[in-house]
């Protein structure tokens, strides 16, 4: 791909995002384009519709997430900067994230064909492993562990901890650490 349309693909990405932080009611394609410094035709060629931009601008978000975590080290510390990246990025996508998520569950998308949730779970599952291991569990436990990180690290809830209960990131990585690893021991206590 063409450096510049790389270029523009990222900036119409990075548009997506602010107009719906700015101002949801008024996002498309148009406003997007404009947010970006582009012409509306461009956002055109790179998208056929508004559903593959928003596409698009999520799976950005799970690719965001691989690129944070694919160089880390295995050990303990994998499982805190995994959930550390998941939550900045939330934080810093705000209510785009939130506006695009998917209306299926977990297990209906994991059964089909979602390339969103294949990146994601390409950034977890290496983090999830480690903790699995940590905490004394195997590998049958992953699927679960994949699930529960899905319901837990949920961007809504992410940012109802910042925005209205006040909370700093690091309260939030803290808890949604803590939250995951009680869910995975409960979760496998009951399917022993």
């Amino acid at each position: 791909m063409r450096r510049d349309v790389k270029r523009n693909l990222r900036a119409l990405l990075d548009a997506t995002g602010e107009v719906v932080r700015q101002d949801p009611h008024s996002f498309s394609m148009q406003a997007v384009a404009a947010r970006a410094g582009l012409a509306p035709s461009t956002a055109w060629r790179h998208f056929s519709s508004i559903e593959d931009l928003i596409h698009a601008y999520a799976k950005q978000q799970a690719e965001d997430l691989v690129t944070a975590t694919s160089d880390l080290p295995d050990g303990a510390d994998r499982f805190h900067e995994t959930v550390t990246a998941w939550v900045e990025i939330v934080l810093r996508s705000g209510p785009a994230l939130v506006q695009f998520r998917s209306k299926r569950g977990y297990i209906e998308r994991s059964r089909g064909d979602d390339d969103i949730l294949e990146k994601a779970r390409e950034a977890w599952t290496p983090a999830l492993r480690t903790l699995l291991l940590e905490m004394g569990l195997g590998e049958a436990e992953l699927e679960s562990a994949l699930f529960l990180s899905n319901t837990i690290s949920d961007p809504r809830e992410i940012l109802d901890l910042h925005l209205h209960a006040n909370m700093t990131t690091e309260e939030i990585i803290a808890r949604l650490e803590a939250t995951l690893r009680g869910a995975i021991a409960g979760w496998a206590s009951v399917s022993s």
